[in-house]
């Protein structure tokens, strides 16, 4: 950027007009994906939490059916973050 400064002016205002507006689209971009990002974390969170759960001693035996009914819904919030993150892409 040092050698640009004393050049009056080193790129044209239309190439400028468009690196913003790249610059808007990706930002839009990045904002339309925000949500899907806290989802993501939000499952990582449960999931660190549900290996918790599974790694502690049980005196019973854990049902498969009822870990089922735990990790499905995290798998289909996972996916929907997944896909939501791949429209803007």
């Amino acid at each position: 950027m040092l050698k640009h400064l004393d050049v009056p002016n080193p790129v044209s205002q239309a190439t400028l007009e468009q690196w913003l507006s790249g610059l808007n689209a990706l930002s839009q971009a990045l904002e339309s994906i925000q949500p899907a990002i806290q989802q993501v974390v939000d499952v990582t969170d449960a999931l660190a939490l549900t290996g918790q759960l599974l790694g502690a001693d049980h005196t019973t035996a854990l049902d498969a059916d009822k870990m089922r009914c735990l990790l499905d819904p995290l798998c289909e919030r996972l996916e929907c973050a997944g896909e939501r993150i791949c429209q803007v892409f």
